[in-house]
């Protein structure tokens, strides 16, 4: 039997891929060595390689093309593979005792890279969006795999700085947790990162306000209180002379309500609206609206002593008191003398005591608040009093004598049937003569008379002389 023999070694190149593995990294061996023999014959050449560690590898033939055949197998570096640069010997023989070798270097790198960190969003972030914006840090250059609820959605690259970045979809309304891991180039794993959740919420919160007073007027005070969800976070008020139309005023959570408390600015006369805004973490806004009234116009008014008498004989007397408004006259105060008084409610009329003192002028004023604490100006009105009664001299009867004499009031005579009397009352005053109506009691010695003075009927006595 005829045995071919070859003068020249059987091993011709040899590879590893990759050259720079990891722990769990997957290493293809190959190398090319003739195989071509006589069909009586075996394979020329076995190939083995010892790797990193002393571990030795078999490698089997694949394929052949001619005389050169290609030899591979596969290596995972394991626990026990010292990791750094090291090498592959690759060996082949032939039947013949010829051999052949070659060298391949390889690092293994089992080390994982460290892991990364979600910065964006923060744990607990609410959103009302369809994804979300994750950022973080990691070694520069590796791979980072973004989970989403324990489902892979996104592979980045780090850049050379470390920093990364993805957008990843939110499908509908609920918690969603985020988990990153990093894996350099030999393959290794880092370990997931920190879990941070999010809460896609596209739901706005509800809310209701109230104005009170709901009628006011600028400088006043104004109290805003709401109502809301139990996910609203903030509270605001804006409106006319409230927030100066600007900026909402914010208002602070208090037992279970939203309240503040606010001067009114200037703002137009009638009906204005406020609105009540609220908000929930994820920046869904809620809106409700309450009405109020701005009055700034002060109610105008009067005031009549004694239903407008110019004189009375009583300190007792009654006021009559008139103001009109836009809407409601609520306040007034009254006051002897000069502008004054207590504030009380408000009534058309009302019985008052002038102050004592000598007969003479009187003054009352008044002054009269609207609903919305507008203040009118001061009104007053005039009255004499007068409880000095007249003197009243003693009347004569006299026939035929001509009116000549002087009296200082208004009188009214009573005297006998077909008779003059006269009366003389006061000091040089212009005597009177009036036919009498018969109203002398008995024969006429005696009689009674009635002065009328301004504000005031005063019986007198009167002699009578017939």
């Amino acid at each position: 039997m005829r045995v071919w023999h070859w003068v020249q070694p059987p091993l011709y190149t040899v590879a590893i891929t990759p050259s720079l593995a990891g722990g769990n990294t997957p290493v293809d061996l190959e190398a090319t060595a003739r195989d071509d023999n006589p069909a009586e014959g075996a394979p020329t050449a076995w190939v083995t390689a010892t790797l990193p560690g002393d571990e030795a590898v078999g490698l089997a033939l694949a394929s052949s093309s001619g005389p050169t055949g290609t030899w591979q197998a596969g290596w995972t570096p394991g626990p026990g593979t010292p990791e750094g640069y090291g090498s592959v010997e690759f060996v082949g023989v032939d039947t013949s005792g010829q051999m052949g070798t070659g060298r391949v270097a390889i690092l293994v790198d089992r080390t994982p890279p460290a892991v990364p960190v979600v910065r964006a969003p923060q744990d607990g972030t609410f959103l009302n969006g369809d994804s979300v914006q994750v950022y973080g840090t990691a070694d520069p250059l590796s791979a980072i795999e973004i989970q989403l609820n324990g489902t892979p959605t996104a592979t980045v690259q780090a850049d050379a700085n470390g920093h990364w970045a993805a957008d990843l979809p939110l499908t509908a309304d609920g918690t969603y947790t985020l988990r990153a891991r990093a894996a350099d180039w030999p393959g290794n794993w880092s370990a997931l990162s920190d879990a941070v959740t999010v809460i896609r919420d596209t739901r706005p919160p509800t809310v209701s306000g109230q104005v009170s007073p709901w009628l006011v007027r600028t400088g006043s005070t104004v109290n805003l209180s709401a109502t809301a969800s139990d996910d609203a976070v903030a509270v605001t008020a804006q409106g006319p002379g409230i927030g100066d139309g600007v900026s909402a005023v914010p208002l602070i959570p208090s037992g279970g309500m939203w309240q503040a408390e606010r001067v009114l600015g200037q703002a137009p006369d009638g009906p204005q609206t406020m609105v009540f805004t609220a908000r929930d973490a994820a920046g869904n806004q809620g809106m409700a609206q309450d009405d109020y009234v701005v009055d700034n116009t002060p109610p105008v008014g009067g005031i009549e002593i004694a239903a407008g008498a110019t004189c009375t004989n009583s300190l007792a007397v009654t006021l009559t008191l008139t103001a009109t408004d836009a809407y409601t006259v609520t306040q007034m105060r009254v006051a002897n003398g000069s502008p004054g008084g207590t504030w009380q409610p408000y009534q058309a009329t009302l019985p008052w005591q002038l102050p004592d003192g000598a007969d003479g002028l009187r003054q009352v004023f008044v002054r009269y608040r609207d609903q919305a604490g507008n203040e009118s100006d001061d009104y007053s009105d005039t009255i004499v009093v007068d409880r000095t009664p007249p003197e009243v001299s003693t009347w004569d009867i006299v026939e035929d004598t001509p009116y000549a004499h002087r009296v200082s009031t208004d009188t009214v005579w009573y005297g006998t049937a077909g008779r003059r009397l006269f009366c003389r009352a006061g000091q040089g005053g212009r005597r009177h003569q009036r036919p009498g109506p018969g109203g002398v009691s008995g024969h006429g010695e005696r009689g009674r008379g009635v002065h009328r003075g301004p504000e005031r009927r005063l019986p007198v006595s009167a002699r009578l002389h017939l």
